[in-house]
């Protein structure tokens, strides 16, 4: 046999291989929970961020960043094409040294999924804001926003 009989197979071969080296990194968008959250039992500290990603038709992502302690834990609108999502966060409520309130900073994320049950995250403007957050593969209902709480507003 020549190898013009074997031409079709080598070259659908060579397509699949090419297709799946493209798209090894990325992955579909999964409803659930992702994070990185680390607790330092020794300071009471807690530093990283969860988020609860919830598509549908107006599709929404409810996060919760811990910086020492946590807050946050809102729903904020985001946009998803692919395996790629946007959204900004405005976390307000704090306030200055006189207990004035202090106007949030946007900021403004952009996320991908990735193979392997991650969701990679930067913010804009931020280098070196790149963080991975692994998916929970069992969440407790409202486990994000409940991270959020402060013992008398919850």
């Amino acid at each position: 046999m020549s190898f013009h009989n074997y031409k079709p197979a080598v070259i659908s071969i060579v397509l699949i291989v090419m297709l799946s080296a493209n798209t090894s990194h990325a992955a579909a968008p999964r409803a659930g929970v992702y994070e990185n959250i680390q607790s330092f039992p020794e300071n009471g500290d807690v530093v990283g961020i969860a988020v609860d990603f919830k598509p549908g038709p107006l599709p929404v992502i409810v996060v919760t960043t811990c910086e020492g302690q946590c807050y946050g834990g809102k729903p904020w609108p985001m946009t998803v094409k692919g395996s790629t999502i946007a959204f900004t966060v405005c976390d307000g409520g704090a306030v200055d040294q006189d207990h004035r309130p202090v106007p949030c900073t946007p900021l403004h994320y952009r996320g991908a999924f990735r193979s392997g049950n991650a969701l990679e995250l930067a913010i804009d403007g931020y280098p070196g804001s790149k963080t991975v957050l692994k998916r929970k593969p069992h969440p407790q209902p409202h486990e994000v926003e409940q991270m959020a709480c402060q013992a008398d507003h919850c």
